[in-house]
């Protein structure tokens, strides 16, 4: 499990990239928002089984609904992490740097 100094740390890079990613992406998915619930996630200490709730009630979409599991896997320290353009990327802020405008 993450510590609270690390969401608190990934909430600040979350909430700092927000604006630089592209809005929308290729296929109209609303970047911002999915940011949004990764913040909601990490802020809020959601588990798989709020993110399947929210999904089930329409009240997030396909695409919230991968963000955010994407930060519960990371601050329950089971995210995948890989490499993106000769980077590593081991945390939700990073996998959006290749959206930066």
């Amino acid at each position: 499990m993450k510590t609270a100094s690390e969401i608190r740390d990934e909430v600040k890079a979350l909430t700092e990239i927000k604006p630089k990613v592209r809005r929308y992406s290729t296929f109209g998915d609303d970047n911002w928002a999915a940011i949004d619930r990764q913040i909601e996630a990490l802020v809020d200490e959601w588990v798989d089984g709020n993110a399947y709730d929210a999904l089930d009630e329409g009240d997030i979409s396909p695409h919230e609904f991968d963000a955010a599991c994407e930060a519960i896997a990371w601050a329950d320290d089971v995210y995948e992490e890989y490499e993106e353009d000769g980077e590593i990327v081991d945390r939700p802020s990073l996998s959006w740097k290749s959206l930066v405008q």
